[in-house]
């Protein structure tokens, strides 16, 4: 694997863990994610599960249980696309 494409997961990695630390931090994260980066087979669930993030609320989201097990996978997610 050329070096530019690990370094380049490891950014929108690492962007990706300020949006689950800090759901303010989309803007930043969609603004680095190109075109390119949806047909990397290392990023690509990732990018499509990130931008699919259940709501922070109760009232309209799924339940605590559900977002908690969704942030676990983005999570792994995360930690595949760094490695």
């Amino acid at each position: 694997m050329r070096e530019g494409r690990a370094e380049r997961r490891r950014a929108i990695a690492a962007a990706a863990r300020r949006v689950l630390d800090d759901p303010h931090a989309y803007a930043a994260f969609e603004a680095l994610v190109t075109e390119d980066d949806w047909y990397d087979p290392q990023l690509e669930e990732l990018l499509d599960q990130i931008t699919h993030l259940p709501p922070r609320s109760q009232l309209f989201g799924s339940g605590r249980e559900a977002r908690e097990e969704h942030w676990a996978y983005l999570r792994r997610l995360i930690d595949a696309a760094e490695a």
